[in-house]
Order: C-alpha cells, then structure tokens, then sequence
C-alpha cells in the first residue's frame, strides 16, 4: 500500500486539543538556575490526513467524458483517510531553568528539560523534548505565581497497531502554575 499526500490541517487545532498536568518539585543549583523535576500527565489528540493507494492505475484518455483537461491522464485508485488517536501518557519530567533577567518582583527565566513518558494505552515508552519561557511573579516570600509558554517535541514516534502512520507530536501551550516554597 502507498501513502501519500500527508498532511495536518495547521500548527494549533481544534482537532489538537489536550492538557497537562504536573507536580514538580524545585532545587536551586544557584542564583540563577534551577533544577526542577517531577511527575507528569499528559492527554493529548494527535491527527493526520493522508491518501493511500494501490498498485492499480485508472487510465482516461484526453477524449473521455469526465476529462475536461485535454490531456491523458493517469490516476491512482485511493482513499482518503483520517486518523486520529487520544494519548494519554504518564511519566517523569525534568528541566533546568536559567534566570536571564531579575526585576523587582518579577523573575523572567528560559528552560530546557526533558520528558520520559509512558503510553496508558499500549505500556509504549515515548520520549518529549521541552522547552519553555516563563515569567515567575513573587507574591510572598514563599508563593510565586508562574506564566510559562511551552513547547515540546515527541522523540520517538506515536503509533500503534489500529494506525498506519507513526507520527511525531508536538505540543504548544500555556503553562500556569503557582508554586510555593516549603523551606
């Protein structure tokens, strides 16, 4: 079987929609990066539209009804299928968290980690790459409220054996947290 014409309709989709939720906890490596690792749940749809084909060839001559072109034409016999799977994974999260920029009551941080994460559906282990900047808000000593826009990156591929293609997912979001200081 041939599969062509792969495609997925945009960057954010409807069709896309999912969340995550995590706890983490915070070690400070010094005063301007940190070390922060927990647990992960993610819920996420991952889609494509592709085309499959056989070996067989529709042939319409230049003459034809249903030619309007005036030139022979050679077609593909195929469908057109959509797939869509809901993954939910759960698993390990670290990252470390550089501090860039430091006023008043606002931290403004870059961070890079990674996810190890394991499918519910088929036990298959999945890898995502992470990368975030964030915005902390100190509202006490001991409370801090986080902005953080979020992207990543599946590194091993998402399939399974109902699915013909494996894909690699991307994730793009928001994260909002509020953390609290237990020293």
């Amino acid at each position: 079987m041939m599969i062509q014409n792969v495609e997925t309709d945009r960057l954010i989709s409807s069709e896309r929609n999912g969340w995550q939720a995590d706890i983490n906890m915070v070690k400070p490596i010094s005063n301007n990066w940190n070390f922060r690792g927990g647990v992960s749940w993610l819920s996420m749809h991952n889609w494509a539209k592709y085309q499959t084909g056989t070996d067989q060839i529709i042939y319409k001559p230049a003459n034809t009804l249903g030619n309007s072109l005036g030139v022979d034409i050679l077609q593909n016999v195929g469908n057109t299928v959509y797939e869509s799977q809901q993954l939910q994974m759960i698993g390990l999260k670290a990252d470390v968290q550089k501090f860039f920029r430091i006023s008043g009551r606002n931290r403004y941080f870059v961070s890079l980690g990674a996810s190890a994460l394991l499918a519910l559906k088929d036990a298959e282990p999945k890898a995502f790459a992470n990368f975030s900047l964030g915005l902390q808000h100190i509202l006490s000593q001991k409370v801090f409220l986080t902005f953080e826009p979020t992207t990543s990156y599946s590194l091993t591929g998402l399939s399974d054996d109902e699915h013909l293609l494996s894909t690699n997912a991307y994730n793009v979001g928001l994260r909002v947290g509020v953390s609290f200081s237990v020293k």
